[in-house]
Formats: C-alpha cells, sequence, structure tokens
C-alpha cells in the first residue's frame, strides 16, 4: 500500500503536467469510452492526492478534466451519445463526479458548485431521468447485466452526492433503487454467483456496492438490499475461481482482480477472510488494487494501510455454486497443486458461451487444459444472432462432449449439478442430456479428485439411434501424442493424459482456427470411439508429472468399474448409469 499511495502522488502530479489521453493508444475508440476512462481515473486520482496533500493545483486539475470530459461528450461524442442514450460510460461518469463532488465540496466556492451541478442537470441528470425507468433504455431492470449496476449505480451515486443541490437527483432515485432490486435479488437463485463472469462480476458490483456503501453512508440506515444474505454472499464467488491468482471462470471476460469496493463491502460486512485475500493478493501484487471507478486511488482512502488476518484455507474442496451451475475441484484452496473448474448452468445469458460440461485444469500456476481463448470483441458479430459462429465462443473450441458432432446447444441449460463424495473420492457430476442435439438421449460428465494428486473425468452418452461422441480438450502448450495417452510440458509444469474407453477408441490431433489469424492456435486432443454406438463410456485420466499411469473402464453388472493406477498405486471406482458413485 505504501506504494500505492507514492504511485498516487507521482501520477496525480503527471496528469497536471500531462494533458494527453494515453490510454488504448492507437486503437479504435469510436464510442470514446476508453478515453472517458482515462479521465474519470485522473481525476478522481487528482481529487484524492488534493485531499492527502493539499496542493490546489490538484484540485484545479480534477476540475478541469470534468469540464473537459463533459465538453467531449457535448462535442465529438454527441451523435454516439445520443444514439446510445444513457450508457456504461455516462454511468461511469456519473460516479466519477460523485465522488470528486463529495470530496472537494467543502473546497469549492459556491459558484464551482452551481456550475458543476448545472453541468450535471444539462446532460447527465436530463439524460438519467428520461432514461432510467420502465420504458426508457434497454438495461433498467436488466437481471443479471453489468450494464444495469454500471449505469442504474453510477447514476445514483451522482444523485445520492447532489441530494440536497438538484430537483432532478431526488426524482431519480426511486427509479435507480428499483433498477438495482433487479440486480442484486436474483442473486438468491445462483447462490451469491454471477453468470456472466469474473470480469463482468467485478464491473457490475463496483458500481451497485458503490452505490448502496455510499446510500447507507449518506442516510445512517442499513440498505434492504445490503439484508439479502445473498449480497454478502456474492463477496466470496471470485476467490473460489481464483486460484494461485490465476482467474479461472468462464464466458467472454475472466479477468479478477481486488477493488476497493470489494474490500469496503467486505469491511462493512465483517467478512476477515475476504479482506485477508484481498491483502494477500495486493502484497503479493506488490501494489495496490486495480478497477474502475479510480479504484487505484479509491484504495489509498478505504485501506487501513496493515494488512488484516490471512485468508481461510480449505482442503479437498469440491463446490457447486447451485442456480449458477458452476463447479471447483481442488486438493486445497486458494493455493491448490491440482485444481479443476466445470461449467454447469445456463448458455441464455449475455457473454456466455456454449462451453457447458467444459473444464479448465491448474497445475500449480500454470493452465495446462483450457477452453479456446478468446480476442478482442469483434464488433457488431459478438453481439448479434451471429454471435455462436465465431469459433472461440462456441462448443468447437471447448473442452466439452459432442454427439455426431455437435457439442451444447444455443440457448440450453444444463439438468442437474452436484458435488459427489466417496469411494476417497470428491468432485462434481454434471447432467446435461437437455442441452445437446440428441433428443431423449443421457449425457452427462463425473469429474473426480482421487487421492488429492489425480483428476479423473468420467463421460457416459446414450443415445436410441447409433452416434459418434467425441471429448475434445485443448491446450497451448507443448503435447507429445501417444496411442492413448499424451504429456503436456508447461513452463514448469507438465500433465499426463491417459485415456481408456467402453469400446475401441482412438486419439487424434488438431489445431484450433482463431478467428484472428495472429493468435495462437491451441493443440486439440480429440477422443472418441472408432465406431458409433448407442452407448459410449469415455474416461480422461489427469495425473500433474511425467510418471506412468494407466486407465481402464468395463462393465460391472448394470455399472461401471473404472480403474486407475498412479505412481504404482491402482484405484477402483463403481459408477452406476447415471454416473453417481455406487
Amino acid at each position: 500500500m505504501a506504494r500505492a499511495h507514492k504511485e498516487l502522488i507521482r501520477n496525480a502530479r503527471r496528469y497536471v503536467r500531462k494533458r494527453e489521453v494515453t490510454r488504448d493508444r492507437g486503437k479504435p475508440d469510436p464510442s470514446g469510452l476508453g478515453t472517458a476512462r482515462e479521465m474519470i481515473d485522473r481525476y478522481i486520482a487528482l481529487a484524492t492526492a488534493f485531499r492527502k496533500i493539499g496542493d490546489r493545483r490538484l484540485r484545479d486539475a480534477a476540475l478541469e478534466y470534468v469540464r473537459e470530459l463533459d465538453a467531449l461528450k457535448a462535442g465529438r461524442l454527441l451523435p454516439e451519445n445520443e444514439k446510445r442514450g444513457f450508457w456504461l460510460s455516462d454511468g461511469e461518469e456519473c460516479a466519477g463526479i460523485a465522488i470528486v463532488y463529495d470530496w472537494l465540496y467543502e473546497f469549492l466556492s459556491r459558484e464551482e458548485r452551481t456550475l458543476l451541478v448545472d453541468r450535471c442537470r444539462k446532460r447527465l441528470l436530463a439524460t438519467g431521468l428520461r432514461d432510467c425507468r420502465k420504458g426508457g433504455q434497454w438495461w433498467f431492470g436488466k437481471r443479471f447485466s453489468n450494464w444495469n449496476a454500471v449505469c442504474a449505480g453510477g447514476l445514483g451515486m451522482l444523485c445520492l452526492a447532489m441530494h440536497d443541490d438538484c430537483p432532478e437527483a431526488r426524482r431519480i432515485l426511486p427509479h435507480v433503487e428499483e433498477s438495482l432490486a433487479e440486480f442484486m435479488v436474483p442473486l438468491r437463485q445462483t447462490d451469491g454467483g454471477w453468470p456472466e463472469g469474473l470480469g463482468y462480476w467485478n464491473y457490475g458490483m463496483t458500481y451497485a456496492f458503490g452505490y448502496m456503501l455510499s446510500w447507507e453512508r449518506s442516510t445512517g440506515r442499513t440498505h434492504p438490499l445490503m439484508k439479502l444474505a445473498a449480497t454478502k454472499k456474492t463477496l466470496g464467488f471470485p476467490f473460489d475461481f481464483f486460484p494461485n491468482g490465476k482467474s479461472a471462470g468462464f464466458g467472454d471476460n475472466d479477468s479478477f482482480f481486488p477493488c476497493a469496493f470489494h474490500y469496503a463491502a467486505a469491511d462493512r460486512f465483517k467478512l476477515k477472510w475476504v479482506k485477508g485475500a484481498i491483502d494477500r493478493l495486493i502484497a503479493k501484487a506488490g501494489t495496490g488494487m486495480g478497477g474502475l471507478m479510480g479504484g487505484p486511488s479509491i484504495c489509498c482512502v478505504l485501506h487501513p494501510g496493515t494488512a488484516g488476518p490471512g485468508a481461510r484455507t480449505e482442503n479437498r474442496v469440491a463446490k457447486v455454486r447451485k442456480g449458477l451451475g458452476w463447479g471447483v475441484i481442488a486438493d486445497s484452496m486458494p493455493e491448490p497443486t491440482l485444481y479443476l473448474c466445470i461449467r454447469g448452468g445456463s448458455t441464455r445469458y449475455e457473454h456466455t458461451h456454449l462451453d457447458l460440461l467444459s473444464f479448465r485444469v491448474l497445475v500449480g500456476r500454470e493452465w495446462l487444459i483450457e477452453n479456446g481463448r478468446i480476442g478482442p470483441y469483434l464488433h457488431p458479430t459478438a453481439f448479434s444472432q451471429h454471435r455462436f459462429k465465431i469459433n472461440e465462443l462456441n462448443a468447437t473450441h471447448k473442452n466439452t462432449l459432442f454427439i455426431n458432432g455437435v457439442g451444447p446447444l444455443p440457448g440450453s441449460a444444463t439438468d442437474r449439478e452436484q458435488t459427489v463424495r466417496g469411494q476417497g473420492c470428491y468432485g462434481v457430476r454434471i447432467d446435461a442430456s437437455s442441452a445437446m442435439v440428441v433428443r431423449n438421449c443421457f449425457c452427462a460428465r463425473l469429474a473426480l479428485m482421487v487421492d488429492d494428486s489425480a483428476l479423473v473425468i468420467i463421460d457416459r452418452v446414450r443415445t436410441r439411434c447409433d452416434s459418434r461422441v467425441e471429448a475434445r480438450m485443448h491446450s497451448y502448450h507443448d503435447v507429445t501424442f501417444g496411442k492413448a495417452g499424451a504429456v503436456i510440458r508447461g513452463e514448469t509444469e507438465s500433465l499426463r493424459v491417459t485415456y481408456a474407453s467402453l469400446e475401441p477408441a482412438g486419439l487424434f490431433r488438431a489445431a484450433t482456427l482463431p478467428v484472428t489469424p495472429t493468435h495462437p492456435s491451441a493443440t486439440v486432443m480429440r477422443w472418441s470411439p472408432i465406431g458409433v454406438h448407442t452407448e459410449t463410456v469415455l474416461v480422461t485420466l489427469l495425473t500433474p508429472g511425467r510418471s506412468r499411469a494407466a486407465a481402464a473402464v468395463a462393465r460391472d453388472g448394470r455399472s461401471f468399474l473404472v480403474t486407475v493406477t498412479v505412481k504404482g498405486a491402482t484405484r477402483e471406482l463403481r459408477v452406476r448409469p447415471d454416473l453417481t458413485l455406487r
């Protein structure tokens, strides 16, 4: 944190001297979102630094940046903003101005306050009053959409800051409350998880909690949405999918980093373990926090400067976020030796991919098995009816199952996800029968940790007619193929892959075709029976290191006997036809 404080002051002084905006230099920015974000970060940093050291030049520069951004949006970017209505950039701008107005309030003259309020009334509050209501913008009251929280939450923060100075602010607040209720209340359905993914959890929650925490400080009361158990529970969601400081989610935006709002909310709920987890990440990074809404600057105000108690440790982890459907298997958390995340749930939400049943495997600090990586958004295709024709977004580049060449379908969902423990193993079972192209089929995947040191994935597909079934895995590291297995060699870790099948099967090599040709291709391991069958059972054994391993599967009455050998020790697993442990 000491380094973060020094960087805050150094950056603020640089912003006074050097006014040119440098974010995303050379990249197209037709909406002005990148430019606006840099300007917002700058005026929050300047206001924060002014409160710390009292240099009036910092205060003046913060106000000038506010004026410049307003002039930009009312000038060159006016056609774009008129087309979009009140949108993400406006929500972020509102939150930034709210922070500056609040922190500089006692250092502003009456004329400066009036000028700032009038500037907001003409554009931001006028547009917000029009769009933040039923029948206004599409994002109003939208469930599981980061747009709702960013737009309504940012606007609400500005309304709180100018509540006593502007009648429009008081008129808008009830609509903000109505919209944000539809953002927070559905968390009860997903066990605090967020289907848009880690990056959009960070983004939306920044402004949702920014508003609710501001509301509580302004009123001295508990915000009704803060009374929901899911509101508290969501603060722990990202840490299940951030092993060894590596983002492990699914969807368009898989990034996660500690943010100032997260720390403030954890402090509000007295979640010492969350604060400890954030402090651990800050210490490892050697800097402060990240995030929008002036995250690096705000953390210098909200963080006490001393680390809290350590993050909690869990062993033999097998979890499923009920309603969300995402699962985790790890020998320990938050610093596992072997970790697997697996995707259940629905493909019906924004920013999701056709990746049901897919999984990712982390060995130490290296992702040795991944879904196909995505690049920058390709507008407008990525958000059109043709979205799932992009390879990186459809099942083609996912570690999932394919029946007759087709993976999980658009708009589909898994039927059930559950944790499994028994026979010395622990893991996650997912039934995705209704998500597949073949009607009235059975399709499920069981992922297990064996002896805290190896992963076994068992797949079973049952169809009425003979079908071709394939289990697919991807890696961006060196892969050496054998007849029924492979070895993946990373920079520091390696992973042996050993396959088995109820019927004769083969392992085939392929490569992905990224939409952007300059992006790296992944090596694809395709494990599939040679023939077509009405019933297919496939086994994938994953063992860290390069030591020999073996796997086999056979019928055991109506059930199946899976035999795995790791480091000379043999384990027998008995599995029912529905892939529950017998």
